[in-house]
């Protein structure tokens, strides 16, 4: 009796012991399923570096300020209201081909076409030569030769010319803060500027989403918010290529500085998308020695032939997230996926005769019942059929 009842007691110990084993073991696998899951909404990401050939970006060259000896002819029309600030704006341009003297790669090749814009806050034309895609993969830099023509009507304290440097189609010209293109303020003489790229590709993440789109121009949207925002203050717009929010042009010089002044000190919110390619041109500038005398300022631009690309990937992605749940199915618990789907086929199972039982228990339940009512039914005929006969018995 002893020896049994201590072998007894040992299996309760065992049993015991083996179901609060599978306790803790289906608790971590619940702990570590739910780290796992959270590390993939999570998404985090994992960034690669590496050096690819660049294009050559793109040169917006702007005067420092308006054609002086335009401004001061018409400056009392302007004022009385005789002459509107788009022909005032028209008649202070000035063409690419008396702007620009020359543009020419070191091999002699012309730069190419120069497009005609408008910028803010003044709406001073532009000029701009298109980013190139087919920088020689073979050469280590590319090198432009860019000369500008001096106009004494366009002198503005020393400075003569800023000339951007941008990635994007349309130059950052001015929206407050660090949103400027690179740029360099010329003055006469010779200039060397070298430029650098460097891109940054981010991944679309739910948390912090961006347009993949390639030819997304986020300056383009910065520009039509801010114009809106400075139009509305001044209940007029100017031309320079921006979204006029259907209101009037502005026509008098009291309006145009309306508009510029709500320029320069607005600071609206906008809600442009976040590129998921994100590129940056940095520009330094060292003076130089003219290979002669010039009448003309001479700008030495040096490309990088390479950039640095930032890639983001994501680090745990879905199939990192099956093999991890996996693994650690098969350690806490030791399954595999065959041994879920042969448990999920056996539950199956189990429903399915204890659906059937269930419903052989209700048709015998109603058996009994109804065979049960049929009995009380025929007592109440035979009562009732006693009482008629003993009735007519006793009748005369």
């Amino acid at each position: 009796m002893a020896t049994a009842s201590k072998g007894g007691a040992c299996q309760r110990a065992w049993r015991f012991t083996t179901a609060l084993m599978r306790v803790i073991c289906v608790t971590l696998l619940f702990v570590m399923f739910s780290y796992k899951v959270r590390d993939y909404i999570g998404a985090p990401v994992v960034s690669s570096t590496d050096l690819v050939p660049a294009p050559l970006p793109a040169i917006t060259v702007c005067p420092a300020s308006l054609n002086t000896t335009v401004h001061m002819q018409l400056f009392p029309d302007w004022w009385e209201g005789n002459v509107t600030t788009e022909e005032i704006l028209q008649m202070s341009a000035i063409e690419a081909d008396q702007l620009v003297a020359s543009c020419a790669t070191t091999d002699g090749t012309p730069c190419g076409s120069w497009q005609r814009r408008r910028v803010p806050p003044s709406g001073i034309t532009c000029y701009t030569l298109p980013q190139r895609s087919d920088a020689l993969q073979d050469e280590v830099a590319t090198e432009l030769l860019l000369e500008l023509n001096v106009f004494g009507e366009l002198t503005n304290g020393l400075t003569l010319y800023k000339v951007f440097l941008h990635a994007e189609k349309t130059p950052k010209t001015f929206y407050g803060g660090g949103l400027v293109s690179a740029y360099h303020l010329v003055r006469q003489g010779f200039m060397e500027l070298v430029v650098t790229r460097s891109e940054r590709v981010n991944v679309n993440k739910r948390q912090r989403p961006c347009d993949e789109d390639p030819d997304l121009d986020v300056n383009q949207c910065l520009l039509d918010c801010y114009s809106r925002a400075a139009f509305s203050a001044a209940n007029c717009s100017v031309q320079w290529g921006a979204d006029t929010a259907g209101l009037p042009p502005c026509r008098t010089l009291e309006e145009y500085d309306a508009a510029r002044d709500s320029w320069r000190s607005g600071r609206p919110r906008c809600d442009c998308p976040r590129p998921c390619r994100q590129q940056q041109v940095t520009l330094n500038t060292h003076d130089a020695m003219p290979p002669g005398m010039s009448q003309t300022i001479q700008l030495q631009i040096r490309f990088d032939g390479l950039q640095m690309q930032v890639e983001e990937r994501f680090a745990y992605s879905l199939v990192d997230l099956l093999v991890d749940l996996g693994g650690t199915l098969g350690l806490l618990l030791g399954y595999s996926l065959v041994h879920v789907v042969a448990l999920g086929d056996q539950l199956v199972e189990w429903l399915t005769v204890y659906q059937q039982k269930r419903q052989t228990g209700d048709e015998v339940v109603k058996k009994v019942v109804g065979g049960q009512d049929d009995g009380v039914a025929t007592m109440k005929k035979r009562m009732a059929s006693s009482s008629g006969s003993e009735l007519t018995i006793i009748s005369p």
